[in-house]
């Protein structure tokens, strides 16, 4: 009896420390994003702004959700966790810039269109997303990961020590990439590719593009698929 007992307790226990807070947030207008901290964040369009959040092992008042001006932040609150797990959910109508940081997640729900986007990731952070834009500005911190696919006519990124860059299945007419040490790139380009690589850097590039301009240094890796 004791030992079923024990085992309901801990049952109990368990569902406890694993309960689900929600939370829904009305905000005003936004078309810039910016994330800090271990949280994953969806991105979804929709005819109205808000963001509903989910948390596991931290209340739902410890994220801070924030319009300023034109730019919504979204963060962990300043407290220590052993782990945390919280999901955010942000409904938007429009996006141009898009940061995040100090482990961030960020993925797509679905494609991120407009004449122009920019996405800065850093320090261990990761985005994944679908774009069709005209032109995108990329730039993958140290130790980030950015994941893209979609199509663009052209775009430039900077991928940084440790970073990695994802985006052979990213369809583009010229692509213009700078790969620093340590740093890896795939990337697709038709018309032209404009890459710059470092010592230790590694370039992948597809779409047999008809002009190629590549600059490299000793030890950089370049490989056409």
């Amino acid at each position: 009896m004791k030992k079923y007992l024990f085992i309901l307790v801990g049952v109990a226990i368990s569902v406890f420390a694993s309960a689900q807070n929600t939370d829904s947030r009305d905000i005003t207008p936004f078309d810039k994003l910016k994330v800090i901290g271990e949280v994953k964040v969806y991105l979804q369009r929709d005819s109205v702004e808000h963001i509903s959040v989910k948390t596991y092992d931290v209340p739902t008042s410890d994220i801070h959700t924030e319009v300023k001006g034109k730019t919504l932040e979204v963060a962990l609150k300043a407290n220590i966790y052993k782990s945390v797990k919280a999901d955010i959910y942000v409904y938007y109508r429009e996006l141009r810039d898009i940061s995040l940081s100090a482990a961030a997640s960020i993925s797509l729900n679905d494609t991120l269109t407009g004449d122009k986007v920019v996405i800065n990731a850093n320090t261990s952070s990761e985005f994944d997303g679908g774009l069709n834009v005209e032109t995108a500005d990329i730039v993958v911190g140290q130790g980030s990961t950015v994941r893209v696919r979609g199509a663009v006519k052209n775009y430039e990124a900077k991928v940084n020590t440790g970073g990695v860059l994802s985006a052979l299945d990213l369809v583009s007419d010229s692509t213009f990439v700078t790969v620093s040490t340590g740093a890896i790139a795939k990337v697709n380009a038709s018309r032209l590719i404009d890459a710059k690589v470092r010592t230790g850097g590694s370039l992948t590039y597809t779409g047999n593009p008809k002009q190629k301009s590549i600059n490299t240094l000793m030890g950089a890796t370049i490989v056409e698929q």
